[in-house]
């Protein structure tokens, strides 16, 4: 009876993974650069909490935050409300802008002067 001879394997092939971009991580609002994820409460400013689905973690030290459903609602509705604040803020400005402009129309074709 011939003995049986081992099948070689090759190379593993890997997976080829989206490359984690800095630029994904900050955003770029004038001169300053905000970070759109926490930062680690136990490692400090440094270093970012990864976002999984149910939960935030530190890939240092594995500080673990898990998410709750009332909590992402709650974040999604602050974020809505703060939109809709700073929508009314520039619409609030820009009808105070054209107010200004009727009156010193009205004061140019009357001819008054404060």
């Amino acid at each position: 009876m011939p003995k049986r001879q081992k099948e070689r394997k090759g190379k593993k092939v890997r997976k080829k993974h989206p490359k984690h971009l800095k630029s994904t991580l900050y955003e770029a609002k004038g001169y300053t650069v905000e970070r759109k994820r926490r930062s680690c409460p136990k490692c400090g400013a440094g270093i970012l909490l990864a976002e999984h689905k149910n939960r935030l973690n530190c890939g240092k030290c594995g500080y673990t935050e898990f998410k709750n459903k009332t909590e992402e609602k709650t974040a999604e509705t602050k974020e809505k409300k703060e939109k809709a604040d700073e929508k009314k803020a520039t619409e609030a400005k820009e009808e105070k802008a054209t107010e200004e402009k009727h009156q010193e129309t009205k004061e140019e074709k009357t001819g008054e002067v404060k």
